[in-house]
């Protein structure tokens, strides 16, 4: 998904929760859990954690990809718990950038950081080997 097809589907989201007909519109539109999970500022780690383990990562993938057709009912009612009361497209677009850059290593976040750091040390901690006596 591009940043217009983002936009797009955020303002008809928007519009959607607007007009309290937003459960139809998640049940057609499954993608709509990406604009959900983007105005959250959260990883798709983070969100799956959020909503209670209800969904698995691939299952969030297929969703958020356009590659299912209709979502469970069960996922839906937790959702609708979920979701913010005002959708801020530009926090969205921002979201969706720092994702995107992260996807592709240009942004640090904290787990990788730590990662590299116990490489590096790995890496450069002596061994210093103490002879028998």
């Amino acid at each position: 998904m591009d940043k217009s097809e983002l936009k797009e589907l955020t303002l008809r989201f928007q519009n959607e929760l607007e007009e309290n007909k937003i459960e139809n519109f998640l049940q057609k539109n499954p993608r709509g859990i990406f604009v959900i999970r983007l105005s959250l500022g959260l990883s798709q780690k983070d969100f799956i954690q959020r909503i209670e383990n209800k969904i698995s990562q691939v299952a969030l993938i297929k969703h958020e990809k356009g590659r299912s057709s209709r979502m469970n009912s069960q996922l839906l009612r937790e959702l609708l718990n979920h979701i913010p009361k005002h959708i801020d497209l530009d926090k969205i677009i921002e979201n969706y950038e720092k994702f995107q850059s992260m996807k592709s290593g240009e942004h640090m976040t904290s787990e990788r950081a730590r990662e590299l750091h116990h490489i590096w040390k790995k890496k450069t901690t002596k061994r210093i080997s103490i002879p028998k006596i």
